[in-house]
């Protein structure tokens, strides 16, 4: 049972990491000058600032000097003053919960931000996105959230904006843990540390620790979990941040439920985390502990404390519209009524679970966060060829005040027809030389859109290979797991019950029909991802394949590699053994092959797959004609690779298909 390790952190434009007794002098001494200060514009900066310095010390006392802010601010029409207070209004908002209110102020922020075009309202600006951001993540609407992430990361990249930068990091990594792509949730994490080690900035590093340990705890590498979980609680005490201390003691607590194994110590420090939430007014998070801990109190077998620290989380999960949460609790319910015997209950929950689990994975597409990435790196390309077309824009403006130059020259030097004639000469010169250019902009314009459609089809292969992968992973774990369960369920029903013979048989026979459903799911999740692929690599993983298909006895393969001593690169791999299928399924299914002949050969000029069947063959000459998908497909895998791809066949002698790949693969 995934444990929620990965609680958003947000911070406003001048996050603090000075110690609590320093912090404590930075306010008083902000009240002094407020208490002296004769402009209202002062008034209203120094009222913005004790607002964004009590963001997590005193929420209440922020809200009040904000209050304050837009008051004055308003009077005095100080249209800068009163956008950051809308703003920063906003965040707090936002920290407790209130998503509506919070993007209401967020919109009359950026209402003023746009009246100016300065540096520091297109900050503001860009904070507003970076901010309605974070409600999109709350609300579960994670790929807005990463557009947003993306496009002010950009912003404070232009702006030179190192604090606002350290935050879109961090927050992208979170929205990518959420998403289970756990090695960008990894980089951005590491980015996000290493800005915030430059500028020693504790509150930052309190932030990107604990999300680090979040990273590392999803992969896996339990060996570094608990120490960032550590550094991070260290970090946020120093500046009195609850909600950053809160989400310390929850990772901590997930890494002793499943590095440690014990349920114990990982309850206590949830309750840890439960107590600096709700003292930083984060009910959300407040939502998502409660999960953890009635999980935790599942494992302790304490299962009428579980139930009720689960159906708290359920309620808070149904007012924030978070079925994530939602969905693992009502699974831990399921857990739970099992443990009571309470079958019938239990099964109730489970089918509220599958529900809940369709309604998360079909909004989660991860193809859809490729696609993010390629709209990000198309806008690179596309900025390179708008910037080159000016070029040539401007090179033919030349070109003409160039020509209408000689002209009057020629007029004027009419009398000396030897000295216009080498004038006449030169400027035609130039003329072909400005063509040239012209026509060298135009081949670079080509290859920038090539490599931008080599970008999409890219990032499309590596989506497509990522929810092959996910969709295996879910039908194995998941939809496995629960058939696995229904069929435990069914066999213990059948030991306390009395059934008569006709109905045991039918019974039996239902049993018989969910192993083979069983067996079925397990054999496509492999097709969609094999194992052995992943563990031992391509010649293993199409020898499998090969002795999978020979079992039934229709169709007789037989596999043969040559220098193949070391594996190739992943990606490669993988594409390879999609080719080898796609041609496979070709033989079997349409031309009724009876005996396929597989060799991959690894040499110095790089790799040849060579596939043969003693099927009833085709007339190559109309391949043009064919508008089948599987060709299509098996083309388009080897122009990704830079390939060959040769056919040869002829009707009722078989087909033989022959690729090579270069060795830079």
């Amino acid at each position: 049972m995934r444990f929620f390790t990965l609680i958003l952190t947000i911070s406003l434009s001048a996050s603090f990491s000075k110690p609590v007794f320093a912090q404590t002098k930075v306010i008083d001494s902000l009240k002094k000058e407020l208490a002296t200060a004769n402009k209202d514009t002062s008034k209203v900066a120094l009222l913005n600032e004790l607002g964004s310095k009590n963001e997590f010390s005193d929420p209440t006392a922020a809200l009040n000097y904000i209050k304050q802010s837009i008051e004055i601010a308003k009077k005095a029409n100080f249209i800068f003053g009163l956008a950051n207070a809308y703003r920063i209004a906003g965040v707090l908002s936002v920290d407790k919960s209130d998503f509506e209110g919070g993007l209401k102020y967020y919109l009359q922020a950026d209402s003023l931000y746009k009246t100016d075009t300065s540096f520091r309202f297109r900050r503001g600006r860009s904070l507003v996105v970076f901010n309605t951001g974070v409600i999109d993540f709350y609300k579960e609407e994670y790929y807005s959230a990463i557009d947003k992430f993306i496009i002010s990361a950009k912003k404070f990249e232009e702006l030179n904006d190192t604090g606002q930068l350290f935050n879109a990091y961090n927050n992208l990594s979170v929205v990518y843990g959420f998403l289970m792509e756990k090695e960008n949730a990894l980089k951005y994490a590491r980015l996000a540390k290493e800005l915030s080690d430059k500028t020693g900035d504790k509150n930052k590093q309190a932030q990107c620790y604990s999300q680090l340990g979040s990273a590392l705890y999803e992969l896996k590498q339990c060996d570094s979990v608990g120490y960032f979980a550590e550094k991070a609680i260290a970090f946020a005490k120093e500046t009195s941040n609850a909600i950053s201390i809160s989400n310390g003691y929850n990772i901590l607590a997930a890494f002793f439920m499943e590095c440690e194994k014990d349920p114990q110590k990982g309850y206590n420090n949830y309750m840890l985390a439960k107590e600096f939430a709700e003292k930083g007014g984060s009910l959300y998070n407040v939502t998502a502990i409660n999960q953890n801990i009635g999980n935790c109190l599942l494992h302790l077998n304490r299962l009428d404390e579980a139930e009720k620290y689960l159906k708290a989380s359920i309620d808070g999960a149904k007012k924030f519209g978070v079925k994530q949460i939602e969905m693992y609790a009502t699974k831990n319910l399921a857990e739970l009524e099992q443990k009571r015997n309470n079958f019938k209950t239990a099964n109730q929950y489970w089918n509220e679970s599958v529900i809940l689990m369709d309604s998360v994975f079909t909004s989660t597409n991860k193809i859809q966060v490729k696609q993010l990435e390629v709209r990000y790196q198309s806008e690179k390309k596309q900025s390179q060829i708008t910037q080159l077309e000016k070029e040539k824009e401007l090179q033919t403006l030349s070109i003409k005040q160039k020509n209408t130059f000689n002209a009057l020259l020629g007029i004027g030097l009419l009398a000396s027809g030897i000295i216009g004639f080498l004038f006449y000469r030169n400027a035609k010169r130039k003329q072909q030389l400005s063509k040239q250019t012209d026509e060298l902009k135009d081949i670079r314009i080509k290859e920038l859109e090539q490599e931008k459609q080599l970008v999409a089809v890219t990032s499309i292969l590596e989506g497509q290979e990522a929810e092959r992968s996910r969709m295996a992973k879910d039908l194995h774990d998941g939809l496995g797991g629960m058939l696995s369960g229904i069929k435990l369920n069914l066999s213990s029903m059948k030991g306390n019950m009395i059934i008569q013979e006709t109905d045991a048989q039918l019974f039996t026979k239902s049993i018989s029909q969910l192993d083979n459903a069983i067996a079925e799911m397990r054999r496509v999740a492999h097709n969609m991802m094999p194992e052995a692929l992943l563990k031992f690599g391509l010649g293993e993983a199409i020898q499998d394949y090969c002795d999978g298909i020979n079992e039934s006895n229709t169709v007789k393969m037989k596999y043969t590699q040559l220098g193949l001593q070391q594996s190739l690169e992943k990606s490669t791999e993988v594409i390879l053994y999609r080719i080898v299928q796609e041609l496979c399924n070709n033989a079997i299914k349409h031309a009724e092959a009876k005996n396929i002949f597989i060799q991959l050969t690894k040499h110095e000029r790089g790799i040849t797959l060579t596939v043969e069947d003693d099927g009833k063959g085709f007339d190559t000459t109309l391949l043009s004609n064919i508008k089948g998908a599987g060709l299509q497909n098996v083309q388009s895998r080897v122009d990704y690779l830079k390939g060959v791809l040769n056919i040869e066949s002829e009707a009722g002698k078989g087909t033989s298909v022959n690729v090579e790949i270069p060795g830079n693969n």
